[in-house]
């Protein structure tokens, strides 16, 4: 098999990951994206992954100790922070952690594309570029 039969097998390869991947995830937040946790306000549309991290691990210890703290006393108070339950903000920030896993997938893929695009072939890319021509042709 040529260089270039590898390549546009590859680029096949992408391309079918790439539909696979779909499209571009919705960001339906439950919460407002800003929390104050610690005397900080957090964005979640700014986080990366190891903010994300961090912020769940306080929230989910937050919520351990208010459970320890209700037990001890005897009482069944769902706490809030900024108005919304810690289940509420960690279901948000999976929507980011998912947002941002998609976000470097795609770019993984477009450059693992261009990389190929690069290796084929003069002739090879004349091809490519004269099928899609008579492609668009015949779609019209």
């Amino acid at each position: 098999m040529s260089n270039d039969a590898q390549i546009k097998k590859f680029r096949k390869t992408v391309e079918s990951k790439r539909k696979a991947l779909g499209s571009k995830p919705k960001l339906g937040y439950t919460t407002n994206a800003s929390i104050m946790m610690d005397g900080a306000r957090f964005n979640l549309n700014t986080l990366d992954e190891n903010q994300c991290v961090d912020l769940v691990t306080r929230l989910l210890a937050q919520s351990h100790f208010n459970s320890m703290a209700n037990e001890a006393l005897g009482t069944d108070v769902k706490p809030k922070v900024g108005d919304f339950t810690v289940a509420e903000w960690i279901a948000d920030i999976k929507l980011r952690v998912e947002l941002l896993a998609w976000e470097s997938n795609k770019k993984k893929l477009t450059a693992m594309d261009a990389k190929l695009a690069e290796l084929m072939s003069e002739g090879a890319r004349t091809a490519d570029a004269i099928a899609d021509i008579a492609a668009q042709l015949e779609d019209k």
